[in-house]
């Protein structure tokens, strides 16, 4: 497959204004999108029998988280203790100069951190866990060269 635009990940959220916040606050996205997705579309999409609101919120690098805002909130599922003890997208990574700047914006924001503060992988490169507010595992990394990781990368 040749991919024609950057990856997007959909994140169905419980209070869409508040989970735009986390992610536009804490992680440096932006919202460049918002729009209602009909029930005449959502329905034989698979999406949702009710329609929904869908935000766009793009990362400095051009991917996209959609949030998906349903009508009804929907339940909150039981997080796994382990990010491996459950099949399916574990969690979505952001790469970042300011790790323990950003923890700190996140627990404030009501993360709940899953890892150590900043983990040491190697003296060259820090990660951490956490679950944003409602619970959706994300990974910080932190490198040194991160050209050695991804040479591609301008």
């Amino acid at each position: 497959m040749k991919q024609s635009a950057p990856l997007e990940v959909g994140i169905c959220v419980r209070d869409a204004a508040s989970m735009v916040a986390f992610y536009c606050d804490v992680l440096g996205c932006t919202e460049v999108m918002r729009a209602p997705i009909p029930p005449a579309i959502s329905d034989p999409a698979g999406m949702g029998p009710d329609g929904f609101e869908m935000i766009w919120l793009q990362t400095p690098w051009g991917e996209r988280l959609k949030l998906l805002g349903p009508p009804e909130p929907p339940p909150l599922p039981a997080p796994a203790e382990h990010l491996t003890a459950t099949a399916g997208i574990a969690y979505v990574t952001f790469y970042c100069e300011d790790l323990p700047a950003i923890i700190e914006r996140a627990m404030a924001a009501g993360a709940t951190l899953l890892s150590d503060p900043t983990l040491q992988d190697s003296d060259a490169m820090k990660i951490a866990f956490f679950r944003d507010p409602e619970g959706n595992a994300v990974e910080l990394v932190q490198r040194d060269n991160i050209k050695s990781y991804r040479p591609d990368l301008n």
